[in-house]
C-alpha cells in the first residue's frame, strides 16, 4: 500500500487534517501524527462516516470503545467484555431499533458492568 497523504485525504473529504487522522486511526490505519483531541461535533460527523463507508464498502468493522453511547451510535452488535475474559452480554440491533429499545440495551450494559 502507498503513503497515506493526510492533507490530500483532507482536501477531497472536504474535512480538516485532524479529522481524517481520526478517521484512519477509528478504521486502524498506523498513522505516526497524533490524534488530536475533536470536539462532540466533528467527532458526530465522522463516527456518522464512519458507519457509512462501513456499509457502503460491504465490510465488517470492529470498533473498540469504552463509551456505551457511541457503541449504540456506530454498531449493530455491542459484546461486552468481563475479566476474566469472557463475554457478558451480546446483543444485536439494527437501524430500525428505536430509542426506547436503545435505552433498555444501554440500561442492560450499565447492569452488566456494575455487576
Amino acid at each position: 500500500m502507498g503513503k497515506i497523504r493526510v492533507e490530500e485525504l483532507a482536501a477531497q473529504m472536504g474535512i480538516g487534517s485532524k479529522e481524517v487522522l481520526f478517521l484512519l486511526q477509528s478504521i486502524g490505519v498506523d498513522v505516526k501524527s497524533p490524534q488530536a483531541a475533536l470536539d462532540e461535533s466533528t467527532a458526530g460527523r465522522l463516527r456518522a462516516e464512519f458507519v457509512r463507508l462501513v456499509k457502503e464498502n460491504g465490510k465488517t468493522a470492529v470498533f473498540i470503545t469504552h463509551s456505551i453511547s457511541e457503541a449504540l451510535e456506530i454498531g449493530d452488535r455491542i459484546v461486552v467484555l468481563k475479566r476474566p475474559a469472557m463475554i457478558a452480554y451480546d446483543v444485536s440491533f439494527d437501524g430500525g431499533t428505536g430509542q426506547e429499545e436503545r435505552e433498555l440495551i444501554r440500561s442492560r450494559i450499565g447492569d452488566v458492568l456494575a455487576a
